[in-house]
């Protein structure tokens, strides 16, 4: 049976839903993340709890906060998420074990915060961004391609 994601309230619309590999993702035409953790364990939880027919009520959505500015586009990898706001600038969080979040994961093994990810002037604002398990690519203003993270596979 289909979960109904009635949490946000009845005026929320989704811009792009995404699935890490526990979690549901949501973006909002307003510009807000929202994220529904452990999903594959709440659903079997909820499908054996209830026959009823018809979609079933799934809440517990949490805001992403640290972000300056509403975004316009995510990607979400296995275990770590990138976001660009309206003004061109990207943000990670999630996972950092292969340096997907931009930082060195000797220092900084995963980010617990959303964290801004510093680009050469040229390349702002930042036009598109992805993600693979453990590795994070963006499109630059003028182009180019940059990726961080695992590269182990000449992603």
């Amino acid at each position: 049976q289909p979960l109904y994601f009635d949490d946000l309230g009845p005026d929320a619309q989704f811009r792009d839903v995404q699935c890490s590999e526990s979690a549901v993702w949501a973006l909002t035409t307003s510009g807000e993340v929202v994220v529904w953790e452990r999903v594959p364990s709440m659903i079997s939880e909820r499908a054996s709890s209830s026959s009823s027919k018809g979609p079933k009520s799934f809440g517990g959505g949490k805001r992403i906060s640290g972000l300056d500015r509403p975004v316009r586009d995510m990607a979400i990898g296995a275990s770590h998420a990138a976001f660009l706001t309206d003004d061109g600038e990207c943000y990670c969080l999630g996972s950092n074990r292969c340096g997907e979040c931009g930082a060195d994961p000797v220092v900084q093994g995963s980010a617990t915060a959303c964290r801004r990810i510093r680009f050469p002037r040229h390349v702002n604002p930042v036009a598109r961004v992805g993600c693979g398990r453990s590795h994070t690519i963006a499109v630059g203003a003028e182009g180019q391609v940059l990726a961080w993270g695992d590269d182990s596979k000449i992603q």
